[in-house]
């Protein structure tokens, strides 16, 4: 008799145990289903909100993030008028809590690959920022060798001013020893003109003078013979007078 009572004791302990564990199965299960509510409470706010664009859009441009948050908000709209998720003993619960789980399982998956893109754009911003200030930095050295080449161009042009001065000085310059050499060429054919026309008068002149040498010469033998014949003649007049006086 002890020993039967003994086993029902156990038993009853047992099942004891087993009701506790359930309860504080239950208990756990129910703040999980609390917490989850709330947060079901506010992604049914911002379900809405995104619902609302959703149904905009055709049925062809609706997205898996967009299904999901539909589902989610089709599964609140159906407990909207409740504060709480009623737990029943028929599993209800347990699938209210699946479907909440999955959605916002995909909801996390979908949230985790778009932080997951926008880390990826957000380096490719960087990445953008970066090239944008090294070409920043390209322009603004090429800015400065553009300045640089611009003041050496300025420089070379003020040679280059000077040089087309002095280049056009040298054909003045030029032009004018031009003009002289023109000048310089009358004045020598002038010259020329003259000295032709002085070497013809100075040969006339010679001729002239040879002429009057020769004449002079001539006169001279002439009137050396005068001489010679006037002194025969006077010769022969004193002889002749000389042998008239002797006469007499």
């Amino acid at each position: 008799m002890s020993t039967h009572d003994s086993s029902s004791r156990e038993a009853l302990e047992i099942e004891f145990g087993l009701l506790q564990v359930d309860y504080d199965l239950q208990a756990e299960l129910l703040d999980r289903v609390k917490s989850a509510a709330t947060s079901l409470h506010y992604l049914r706010s911002k379900a809405t909100i995104l619902a609302e664009e959703v149904e905009l859009e055709d049925d062809g441009s609706v997205s898996e993030v967009d299904k999901d948050i539909i589902s989610l908000l089709t599964f609140t709209r159906t407990s909207k008028n409740q504060d709480s998720l009623v737990v029943t003993e028929d599993g209800a619960m347990l699938q209210s809590i699946q479907m909440i789980a999955d959605v916002l399982e995909s909801l996390l998956r979908r949230v985790t690959a778009a932080e997951s893109e926008a880390s990826f754009q957000k380096e490719r911003v960087i990445i953008g920022e970066e090239e944008i200030r090294r070409k920043t930095i390209q322009i603004e050295n090429m800015s400065l060798r553009l300045e640089e080449m611009k003041q050496i161009v300025h420089e070379n042009k003020d040679v280059l001013d000077e040089t087309v001065e002095i280049i056009k000085k040298l054909v003045e310059d030029s032009r004018k020893d031009r003009e002289k050499a023109v000048e310089n060429e009358e004045e020598l054919r002038r010259v020329k003109t003259e000295f032709e026309s002085l070497r013809n008068y100075v040969n006339t002149s010679t001729n002239v003078v040879e002429a009057l040498l020769s004449s002079e010469r001539q006169f001279q033998t002439i009137e050396a013979r005068y001489k010679l014949c006037k002194a025969g003649w006077l010769l022969s007049l004193h002889s002749w007078k000389a042998r008239k006086r002797r006469k007499r």
